[in-house]
């Protein structure tokens, strides 16, 4: 398996081309290009990690058939116990080996089938507060 990276940087989501962990610690380094496709910006070359985020693919895929990355923010449904159906909004995050979907302060497991990334943290935070 390979790990598929998103980063943010600068107030921009770009894909991991490539890391550069030679030297000491604060000198690793990451290659980015761009993440949409109709972006006209150019490769980033060694920029620190330090200065990116990293997210990582979950390896799931919404209802529309979009990757699931950590820090999406999605929307899914669940049956509370009582017959009714419930919409959440939830994050994605790395918890104890395994990615969830941490719903105010609720979590579950990601492989629901109804579900759909509305946003990441970086781009639409306010979805979060809802």
């Amino acid at each position: 398996m390979y790990m598929r990276c998103r980063a943010w940087f600068e107030r921009k989501m770009y894909w991991i081309a490539k890391v550069d962990f030679w030297g000491s610690e604060d000198m690793h380094t990451c290659d980015l290009c761009p993440y949409h496709w109709h972006d006209e910006d150019e490769e980033l070359f060694d920029i620190y990690l330090d200065d990116v985020e990293i997210t990582n693919s979950t390896f799931f895929y919404d209802k529309k058939k979009q990757e699931i990355f950590e820090k999406d923010i999605v929307r899914f449904s669940i049956n509370d116990g009582f017959d009714y159906v419930v919409d959440c909004v939830g994050i994605i995050k790395y918890r104890s080996g395994q990615f969830v979907i941490d719903s105010a302060g609720f979590i579950y497991d990601l492989a629901i089938d109804d579900i759909e990334v509305i946003g990441n943290l970086y781009e639409n935070g306010e979805l979060l507060e809802v």
